[in-house]
């Protein structure tokens, strides 16, 4: 009798420790990462990031060893909204790193996007985009699967609604002019108009006479609607051309004023017509959550 009991004890601790670990950590087995990456045959000897030895390698494609943490190795979400299951695989193959997007369909999977990387990275999803580092990020637009870095990019999609309430955007006319011309400070509920914030980032070869002169409309916007805006300065194509003041008359910065660790600044420099077309996507991209913002955008 004790026997047998001492037996049952230990079948059922076998059982419940094998569900808890099923339950935690879903299995990525050998036969999916080929699934995946046989999306992209011309990416050759692909291997999961993360170190694995050669003889490990080889028990996982036998079956014989299962990886312990598998989320580090992939993520998986609806990542683009139209609710069907998306993988993100980060691999490296002979000669690159890549990230592999695909969606579930049916039993099998279909290519969305391939990135090549810079280095081997891992990826997360915090429920808006895929975070590789913390400031590369990759998110749907609508369209299609961007990769996207820097400050601006760390601010549409990794910052929380609590924490762009430090957030700044400020527009600045440095052209001629006979007197002063006012500029716009976009700020959230719970921000302050810190101007100052933007003094010690000044931009030698552009003037900044009307900060000075502190001729600024003043725009208070929910954390959601300033997401918006700075989404808009991302996918903006100027952004990733200018960063010198050049021929620009106007600077749009952005700085983070809740942390002096991380100001995350940005600035760049557009000319009238530019931050025209910006303020009027920024106003229609808005115009669902703050219609008075969006209007007094359309208005600048």
């Amino acid at each position: 009798m004790r026997t047998f009991a001492r037996w049952s004890l230990a079948a059922i601790l076998v059982i419940c420790l094998c569900g808890v670990s099923n339950a935690t950590a879903p299995d990525f087995d050998y036969k999916t990462f080929r699934s995946l990456t046989a999306l992209v045959p011309q990416m050759k000897d692909p291997r999961p990031i993360g170190g694995m030895s050669e003889a490990g390698f080889e028990l996982w494609t036998q079956g014989r060893m299962q990886l312990t943490n598998p989320d580090q190795y992939r993520a998986e979400a609806d990542f683009d909204g139209n609710g069907k299951m998306d993988v993100a695989l980060p691999f490296k193959s002979e000669k690159e790193f890549h990230l592999l997007i695909a969606e579930r369909s049916g039993a099998s999977w279909q290519q969305k996007a391939l990135f090549v990387l810079g280095h081997e990275s891992r990826v997360t999803w915090n429920g808006n985009a895929l975070v590789l580092e913390p400031q590369v990020f990759v998110y749907w637009d609508g369209r299609q699967y961007r990769l996207e870095q820097g400050p601006v990019a760390a601010y549409a999609y990794g910052y929380s609604d609590s924490e762009l309430s430090g957030v700044l955007l400020k527009i600045t006319y440095g052209g001629p002019q006979e007197k002063p011309v006012p500029g716009l400070l976009l700020m959230t509920f719970q921000g302050s108009p810190n101007v100052g914030a933007f003094r010690s980032h000044r931009h030698r070869t552009f003037s900044y006479a009307n900060d000075d002169a502190l001729t600024f409309r003043y725009l208070t916007i929910s954390p959601a609607t300033m997401r918006d805006v700075l989404k808009t300065l991302l996918e903006f194509t100027s952004v990733r051309q200018r960063t010198e003041s050049g021929n620009g008359v106007y600077s749009i910065s952005v700085i983070d004023t809740s942390s002096p660790h991380r100001p995350n600044f940005f600035e760049v420099f557009l000319s009238q017509d530019e931050v025209a077309s910006f303020l009027q996507k920024a106003a229609e991209r808005s115009d669902h959550e703050d219609p008075s913002a969006a209007k007094m955008l359309r208005s600048r």
